[in-house]
């Protein structure tokens, strides 16, 4: 999984970054348990709340490689 999430106000008014990090350490930590914690990216971003972005897309595209495709 790779979460993304803007880490500054300015290109996300609306942002739930408080609220997001709480999300993203409960996350990692079921992770951890499940013992697969490197399938788990979180990604701070400072372009606003977008699928796609110069910012997230290297981290979006190795997940698909490696997890889906099984490219190391």
């Amino acid at each position: 999984m790779v979460i993304g999430c803007s880490t500054d106000q300015a290109t996300a008014p609306h942002s739930d970054d408080r609220q997001s990090v709480a999300y993203v350490a409960g996350a990692k930590e079921v992770y951890g348990l499940l013992n697969v914690a490197s399938r788990f990216e979180y990604v701070p971003l400072t372009c606003g709340h977008q699928a796609t972005s110069p910012e997230i897309d290297a981290a979006w595209q190795k997940f698909f490689s490696q997890w889906l495709l099984g490219i190391q």
